[in-house]
C-alpha cells in the first residue's frame, strides 16, 4: 500500500521462527468447509481472488477497506467487476469510514501535512461479533505510512483484528513494501496489549514462501525486498 523503503543487509533483528507448522495450517484452512476470512485494507487485490479453495458453501470472505488511495472510486469499481465475475462465491466487501461523522475519508486527505497523509479520526472498530473469524489477513496495512507513523493507529487495529479472531484463529499480517517500518510497530509490547503471540514468522529465503504467496501475495512485477515477512499471531491465552 506504500512506497518500498531502504533496508539493511542484515535479517539478525527478525528472529526468524520456524516452529510454527504454517504446511499444516495452510492445508487445515483450505479444508475447513466453514471457514470465514476477514481482510483488512485488501486495495485492488483482494486475497479472494486468489485461493485455492473457493468461498462456498459455508466458507465465507469479508474484505473491509477504507479506501484512502481512491478518492475518485476507480478501484473501487475494478474489485465490483471482478467481484461479480464471481457470483456463486462469498465474497462480499465492506467500505469502512474511519470518521464515524459521516464524511468521507479522503475528505481529510485534503488538509494532511505533508500530502496524502491522513488527518482526523481513526476507528477501524467493525461489527463483526468477537471472536467470530477464523482468519485475519493483514496485507502491507501495519507498515502503510497511514498507519505506522502512529503507534495508536496500530495499536487500534490490533485491538480489533484480536477482537474479531476467534481463539483458535490465526492472524496472518504480509509485509513486502515497508517491512522494517511494520516490523518496528509489531513490538512485544503492541502484541502484547492487544492480546496476542507471535508463533511464526518467514522470509523470501524460507523454502515455503511461494506457498505463502499463492494464497495471500499480490501478483506484481516490483521486486521482493529481503527483510519482507509472513507473521502469524494467535491469541495469547492459548500458550498458558
Amino acid at each position: 500500500m506504500s512506497s518500498a523503503e531502504p533496508q539493511p543487509q542484515s535479517l539478525d533483528a527478525y528472529s526468524v521462527i520456524h516452529d510454527f507448522d504454517v504446511q499444516a495450517y495452510l492445508e487445515n484452512r483450505d479444508t475447513n468447509s466453514s471457514f470465514i476470512m476477514v481482510e483488512f485494507g485488501h486495495g485492488p487485490s483482494p486475497v479472494a481472488f486468489q485461493q485455492p479453495v473457493p468461498f462456498k458453501g459455508d466458507r465465507l470472505y469479508v474484505g473491509v477497506e477504507a479506501w484512502l488511495r481512491d478518492p475518485l472510486g476507480r478501484i473501487r469499481e475494478s474489485v465490483k467487476v471482478e467481484q461479480a465475475e464471481r457470483q456463486d462465491q462469498n465474497i462480499v466487501f465492506i467500505d469502512q469510514c474511519l470518521r464515524r461523522d459521516g464524511r468521507r475519508n479522503t475528505d481529510a486527505l485534503a488538509l494532511s501535512n505533508p500530502p496524502q497523509r491522513y488527518l482526523g479520526p481513526y476507528i477501524p472498530t467493525t461489527d463483526f461479533p468477537d471472536a467470530s473469524v477464523d482468519e485475519v489477513f493483514l496485507g502491507n496495512v501495519i507498515g502503510d505510512p497511514h498507519l505506522a507513523e502512529s503507534r495508536f493507529r496500530i495499536q487500534r487495529i490490533l485491538n480489533e483484528v484480536s477482537r474479531i479472531v476467534s481463539n483458535n484463529g490465526m492472524i496472518v499480517v504480509r509485509e513486502t513494501l515497508t517491512p522494517l517500518s511494520a516490523h518496528r510497530r509489531l513490538s512485544a509490547v503492541a502484541l502484547q496489549k492487544a492480546g496476542l503471540q507471535e508463533i511464526g514468522r518467514y522470509v523470501p529465503m524460507d523454502e515455503l514462501w511461494s506457498n505463502l504467496e499463492e494464497r495471500y501475495g499480490v501478483k506484481s512485477k516490483k521486486k521482493v525486498l529481503s527483510m519482507s515477512f509472513y507473521q502469524f499471531l494467535n491469541k495469547a491465552a492459548l500458550a498458558t
